[in-house]
């Protein structure tokens, strides 16, 4: 009997990144999937107006929609493709990734261990040569160790690699679009998904290719807006409060993680790098305190 394939939307929210975009539309456009069973939304978050016939990568028939819209961020971005697909499932991705030939096979099948489940799989650094890159992504592969040591269990899946069943996601209202930055929009999504009794599965063979070009000024913008989303998921749980917060050893064990990864140059200077992104995350989540503060909307 032939395999069945479920229909699938693959939705890719972009902003001001034309070039990282075709190289993931490349990639979409090589899945080795039915081509019929498969369509990619591209939603521009503002910028430059997109047309598809710009985008398409030559000499290929997949299924290809593009939308524009003004800049309201990532969560809204995704939650307005997802909105508009056609398939049953939806895969989640970003511009600046390229997923593997297998990728969308292998979350199907991992979708099928439920109806109701959730599956992601594993990002890789592609820019090894970048060290802001690297230790942004060992942040990253460090609390899906701590978050997803039983893989049928996982509680974290980042929106770069996650995929879904349409109905149910649409039913929870998608991300929350009070995240209007890409920090912290997934992990509220996954609790929130967890939190329904919904089982969540991570899925290391199922490998997206992630080539986020940083320098340092990048890196510590996004680990500050890390902290701002942070604070913005605590604060939804009702539980901003310091006694609360991680353990000295969850910290301690996550400066070590570059010294005991093989293969890797330059380890002191990541474990540097990893200090250096939980000071910027400390003083987003503190910034989102005085902010809330100011506008009277902070009860601790």
């Amino acid at each position: 009997m032939a395999p069945s394939y479920p229909d699938i939307s693959i939705v890719v929210p972009t902003f001001h990144r034309p070039e990282p975009l075709r190289n993931c539309l490349k990639a979409l456009a090589a899945m080795d999937y039915p081509g019929s069973c498969y369509e990619v939304i591209v939603v521009n978050d503002g910028g430059s107006l997109m047309k598809k016939k710009d985008l398409m990568p030559p000499g290929t028939s997949m299924t290809l929609r593009v939308f524009n819209q003004p800049n309201r961020g990532p969560a809204f971005a995704r939650n307005a493709g997802a909105s508009k697909a056609s398939g049953e499932i939806l895969a989640f991705t970003d511009d600046d990734c390229a997923p593997s030939e297998q990728w969308l096979k292998i979350l199907s099948m991992g979708l099928s261990w439920a109806d109701t489940c959730a599956a992601g799989g594993r990002t890789l650094n592609q820019l090894q040569d970048n060290p802001y890159a690297t230790a942004s992504q060992m942040v990253v592969d460090y609390l899906y160790g701590v978050m997803n040591e039983i893989p049928v269990s996982a509680r974290f899946l980042a929106s770069n690699n996650l995929a879904m069943p349409k109905d149910l996601f649409l039913a929870m209202g998608g991300f929350d679009t009070g995240f209007n930055k890409a920090a912290g929009e997934d992990r509220d999504f996954c609790r929130r998904w967890v939190q329904r009794g919904y089982p969540m599965m991570y899925i290391p063979d199922a490998v997206v290719y992630h080539a986020h070009d940083l320098g340092f000024s990048g890196y510590l913008h996004q680990h500050f807006n890390y902290g701002l989303g942070a604070f913005r998921y605590h604060r939804r749980e009702n539980r901003v409060s310091l006694k609360k917060m991680e353990s000295l050893s969850f910290y301690m064990k996550l400066l070590r993680f570059p010294l005991d990864q093989p293969g890797i140059a330059g380890k002191l200077y990541l474990v540097l790098l990893m200090a250096i992104s939980q000071g910027a995350t400390a003083a987003g989540f503190l910034a989102g305190i005085k902010s809330a503060m100011g506008k009277g909307r902070f009860n601790n």
